[in-house]
Parts: structure tokens; sequence; C-alpha cells
């Protein structure tokens, strides 16, 4: 997982294998995104994305929109 933060937007890239081991991580990194920015979660290089991952991400996009932000 790599954060490119920009002056406009953040963005999330994903690995190439996202598995149950980057969790915490994720979690880590969009809990401390800056509310009222836009974030991007990149995840074009993506083969494969576990279940547990995609269901953080799911409820992410859910909540981000309390915290004023578009994903």
């Amino acid at each position: 997982i790599h954060t490119e933060k920009l002056a406009d937007k953040t963005i999330i890239h994903l690995a190439k294998d996202v598995s149950f081991l980057n969790k915490g991580e994720l979690k880590r990194v969009l809990q401390g995104l800056e509310n009222g920015k836009p974030v991007v979660i990149d995840a074009s290089k993506s083969r494969f994305i576990d279940h547990d991952v995609a269901e953080s991400l799911a409820e992410f996009r859910q909540q981000a929109q309390y915290r004023g932000i578009a994903v």
C-alpha cells in the first residue's frame, strides 16, 4: 500500500496482491485521511484482494460521506 498526497486529493495505490495481512495498514491509512479531501483508491494493479480487505474498503466508502470524503 502506497499513499500519494496531492494538493487536491489523496491516492492510495494498492499492491498486486492485497491479503488480510494488509488490512491493519489499510485501516490505519484510511482512518488517517484528511476530512473533506477526496481520495482515489487505485486497485488497477491489484490481481487479488482478500475478502476482508474488500469489506473494509466497502465499509470505508459508506462512512466516508460523514467525513466529507469523496471516494
